[in-house]
């Protein structure tokens, strides 16, 4: 009799550790009631059995096996969305989440923008290290403040038009052979374009604001366009084969005393000039 009893508390045992191994995307739930819902690293294949959750402001899927973007119409609160490192190539699933603000899904296998005309409260948008190879989609989100494309296979600046609002935008890592289609981008504060094509400092006539720019690992051989970005903090140029400056730009710099950056270490325009023996032109 113990035997039988025995044999029947092992197959029930059995039983529960398979449905808990097929179930295994919620042992790592980390749930508040108000406001998060955290199932990264869980192995998680699809996206279901939200529903419950509609009051969440953030959620977290991250680090798991999701090949489609699903099951969060109910989600009407939500603010935060991550879906970092997964197996994602459409975007997808999102046009009823109204009140998003944030949203992240790089290192993804996505290869265009769209499905984001109804996110205009969105404000961050991280798409970086996908297969994008146009920047499009965008002309909602109006209140974007933050743009990361980085790590993808866009050869234009193209599709900013309507992001007055955007402070950050970051385009390293692409196939850019040219800066152009900025002049909308009135408040931008940061700039990335390393490790591009671009062999031409111009186009950044209109961003007044601008403090930071990145140019490292491009073909420039001439510091110049730079006159005009009164606010201009650091130039980032690692990498480049410079040899001339031109007397515009020189001046600025030397005015605003703009740090120039060369494998993380700072220089100031006249000391960086006289230690590469660099030629001040008009």
């Amino acid at each position: 009799m113990i035997s039988k009893f025995n044999k029947i508390i092992s197959v029930i045992s059995m039983i529960f550790i398979i449905f808990f191994l097929n179930f295994s995307c919620y042992k790592k739930i980390n749930y508040n009631r108000n406001s998060l819902l955290d199932l990264s690293f869980n192995n998680l294949e699809e996206i279901n059995n939200l529903d419950k959750y509609h009051s969440i402001e953030k959620l977290y899927l991250s680090c798991n096996k999701i090949e489609k973007i699903e099951g969060l119409d109910k989600l009407s609160k939500l603010k935060y969305l991550y879906l970092d490192d997964n197996q994602i190539e459409k975007l997808e699933g999102l046009a009823s989440l109204y009140k998003l603000q944030v949203l992240s899904v790089h290192s993804n296998k996505i290869k265009k923008i769209e499905g984001l005309n109804s996110l205009i409260d969105m404000r961050e948008l991280s798409l970086y290290h996908n297969q994008i190879e146009r920047i499009e989609g965008l002309a909602n989100l109006e209140k974007l403040e933050f743009l990361s494309l980085w790590y993808n296979k866009i050869k234009k600046i193209e599709g900013l038009g309507e992001l007055k609002n955007l402070n950050t935008l970051l385009l390293s890592s692409n196939q850019i052979d040219k800066i152009e289609n900025l002049q909308s981008l009135i408040n931008l504060k940061t700039l990335n374009l390393n490790n591009n094509k671009i062999v031409k400092i111009e186009g950044l006539t209109a961003l007044k604001k601008l403090e930071i720019l990145y140019l490292e690992e491009n073909n420039i051989s001439n510091i110049e366009g730079l006159y005009s970005l009164k606010n201009l903090k650091e130039l980032h140029i690692s990498q480049n084969p410079i040899k001339s400056i031109l007397i515009k730009t020189y001046k600025l710099m030397l005015e605003k005393k703009v740090k120039i950056y060369i494998n993380d270490q700072s220089f100031l325009i006249k000391d960086y000039v006289a230690k590469n023996n660099i030629n001040i032109v008009d």
